[in-house]
């Protein structure tokens, strides 16, 4: 299906979003995995969790500045939050940025000592469960807001309070602390239902009934390695179509993507034959051969099935419940 060179080439345009500063992948390499809940961020009497990541403290931008009686807006096509603060002070920030531009002027995030000097620090601006996140440095001394902290309440990693805990039980490693999500629902024959339950229990990213994606990064505009197609016109129940099926070592928060496809399938096909599906994408994906199920009508339990490689991605598509196509997926009556 897909050959380790395949794979290699996709690894590599996922680095090379990240070493351009795309927001695809708005995390430095060295944050995936230090995510940490910290102090209580008091602001107009309200207590608002931050994060840390790697010392930095991080806190949700647009509840402050709303709080605050400033303007924000998110342009989600330039993945940039703009405050225009009582002043007419205008102040932009973008994914994946260590500068925020202050009436066009390029200010730093954050600072650091470095042998008694201050100097830019490495504190992007990254997109976490569709809040902006921006270091308290850029709150307190760009933005000026009077932000202090209470004592320290808790310490821990960040887990997903909807989930529960299983064990890693695939080769592939995610970021320390991630709850894999668990499929407790079975497909509908409404297809806007599905996505509506991808969403809840997956973590999927609902466009509105027309699909959803999966970013591993958060819910929201960015990655979309997983993109679930559920038109209402199709024939078929769904295509889903992935651009990557790992991140390795260097990109863990990549490694969630295998134990979600694999519920996935399970959603659409059932434990047995989500399972059997899964394992020859898997294989695919490390190199072994599956060729004879590549472009070919697959029964799974009640449903037909088939694989394909288009372009850089591979695309699953999977039937109506108990209906029979041709090789162009039109029903046979």
């Amino acid at each position: 299906m897909v050959n380790k060179s395949k794979v290699v080439a996709t690894l590599m345009s996922l680095t090379l979003f990240l070493s351009t500063g795309m927001p695809v992948l708005a995390t430095s390499q060295g944050n995936q995995s230090t995510n940490k809940s910290v102090s209580v961020l008091v602001y107009n009497g309200q207590s608002i969790k931050t994060l840390e990541r790697s010392g930095i403290i991080y806190a949700p931008l647009a509840k402050i500045v709303q709080d605050a009686g400033d303007q924000y807006q998110w342009d989600a096509i330039n993945y940039t939050a703009t405050v225009t603060k009582k002043d007419k002070t205008v102040v932009q920030v973008s994914i994946g940025k260590t500068v925020a531009k202050v009436n066009g002027k390029e200010l730093p995030l954050s600072v650091q000592k470095v042998k008694g000097v201050n100097v830019p620090a490495p504190a992007k601006a990254f997109l976490l469960n569709e809040d902006l996140y921006v270091s308290l440095h850029f709150l307190s001394t760009v933005l000026k807001y009077p932000v202090q902290f209470k004592a320290e309440e808790q310490k821990g990693q960040l887990l997903p309070q909807s989930s529960t805990p299983v064990k890693y039980d695939l080769s592939y490693q995610p970021p320390a602390g991630w709850v894999v999500p668990q499929i407790k629902s079975i497909a509908t024959s409404d297809k806007k239902r599905n996505l509506e339950i991808l969403d809840k229990e997956l973590g999927f990213y609902n466009l509105g009934g027309a699909g959803a994606i999966f970013n591993p990064y958060g819910k929201g505009d960015g990655a979309d390695p997983i993109l679930v197609g559920s038109d209402l016109q199709d024939s078929y129940d769904v295509s889903i179509r992935f651009k990557y099926w790992e991140g390795g070592k260097t990109f863990p928060e990549g490694n969630k993507i295998p134990y979600v496809t694999r519920e996935l399938f399970k959603f659409y096909l059932g434990q047995e034959d989500g399972l059997k599906l899964f394992k020859i994408m898997d294989d695919g994906y490390n190199g072994k051969d599956v060729s004879q199920y590549i472009g070919k009508m697959l029964t799974f339990g009640n449903r037909q099935v088939t694989i394909m490689e288009v372009q850089d991605s591979v695309r699953v598509i999977i039937g109506k419940a108990g209906v029979k196509y041709d090789s162009k997926w039109n029903v046979i009556k």
